[in-house]
């Protein structure tokens, strides 16, 4: 029995990649996306590793199939490039449409160690670049920072960016012009920075850096107002924070940055994910910030099984995993192949009786904890 239960958790904790996710470079402000290839994409900014500011140059993107193993595409885009940026290569987004694809940048006109004033745009072929720049900028002045492109179901795409003021505007079908001005946003109480728009179920969620914190508001216009709803995520342990949440293979995931990596502070930061929840009616319970990170699909192979694999899972019994039904459970075979999930709503609990006999690897997250430790980070 000793010899099933520590192969059970091997192959568990294979399951899982770890935070950071991007480690060969540091990287934050993670824009998260998912296209037609199946693939998920990461667009982040890059963080230097001899930054003294935030005076980043270039952007990377990279890709997973799997949310673990990540390549590195290099650099898809540099300031080189832009004929209106002197510095500032700081948190961009991207888009699709029609074969194109749309990288959005903030960037400054100023040589250093200034806020952005320019959002500019880029298209290419390919996900990854490289991408051409649109000579002329899409936003000047008041609004031009941390853009984040949302497409509606209908077709119409929205811009969204601005720092202390959160800002709005229609993009036309170029999907490299304003159609019309831009828009403050109401209900965005709090507002900082690190503006992000997702849609579940109809209903239009506007997050966004507020206080060292990642705040949220929930309206039924992508235009807004929104109300406001509390904090999704906290303190990630460095100076600024961002975030995307995208849904993938039918988890909703939040991607933000710390400055766990070695060498790490608050201008060589890190990218993480984690899971992201909701309840009943349609809010977003407050993220836990975990080392294990996310699983990952598909399961990966033998060779890709990593040592000092710590308890993220227990192997238990069918009649100790119906002790979790008012938590969110991952239920593993012997083989770490996924036999079960189940959210944290009562009525979800026969989900975990249909499990036939056996033993399993259970991962469990409470609605107010993790099984996993929170991530160390030093503060400033």
């Amino acid at each position: 029995m000793k010899n099933s239960i520590l192969l059970c958790l091997a192959l568990a904790g294979a399951l899982f990649g770890t935070n950071p996710i991007i480690t060969t470079m540091y990287t934050a402000d993670p824009s998260g996306h998912v296209w037609a290839d199946g693939r998920f994409w990461l667009y982040p900014s890059h963080d230097r590793n001899d930054a003294q500011w935030w005076d980043m140059t270039d952007w990377h993107v990279f890709s997973s199939d799997d949310l673990v193993t990540w390549t590195d595409h290099g650099a898809c885009l540099s300031l080189s490039d832009i004929p209106f940026a002197k510095s500032a290569a700081w948190a961009p987004d991207c888009a699709y449409r029609n074969g194109t694809y749309y990288f959005y940048f903030p960037v400054s006109s100023v040589s250093s160690n200034s806020n952005t004033d320019r959002i500019g745009v880029a298209t290419s072929s390919n996900p990854y670049g490289p991408f051409t720049v649109v000579p002329t900028p899409l936003v000047s002045g008041e609004g031009a920072f941390d853009p984040c492109v949302f497409i509606d179901d209908d077709g119409q795409a929205y811009l969204y960016c601005g720092q202390n003021t959160a800002y709005v505007g229609k993009l036309k079908p170029s999907m490299t012009e304003l159609d019309g001005p831009l828009q403050p946003i109401g209900g965005a109480d709090g507002f900082f920075e690190g503006i992000w728009l997702h849609k579940r179920n109809g209903i239009y969620y506007l997050s966004y850096s507020m206080n060292g914190n990642i705040g949220y508001g929930m309206g039924t216009s992508p235009l807004g107002p929104f109300v406001y709803k509390g904090i999704v995520l906290t303190w990630t342990g460095t100076t600024t924070i961002h975030s995307s949440i995208v849904e993938y293979r039918g988890d909703w995931l939040m991607f933000y940055h710390n400055q766990a990596l070695a060498g790490g502070n608050m201008f060589k930061r890190s990218v993480c994910a984690d899971y992201l929840h909701y309840n009943s009616d349609g809010t977003m319970r407050q993220v836990v910030q975990t080392k294990a990170g996310i699983v990952a699909q598909p399961v990966p192979s033998r060779s890709r099984i990593r040592p000092n694999i710590r308890s993220k899972q227990s192997s238990t019994r069918k009649k100790d995993i119906l002790r979790h039904a008012s938590a969110h459970v991952t239920v593993f075979n012997i083989c770490g192949t996924v036999v079960r999930k189940q959210s944290a709503e009562p009525q979800s609990a026969t989900n975990l009786h249909s499990i036939p006999p056996g033993r399993y690897c259970v991962r469990v997250e409470e609605r107010n904890r993790h099984d996993d430790a929170p991530v160390p980070v030093s503060p400033r």
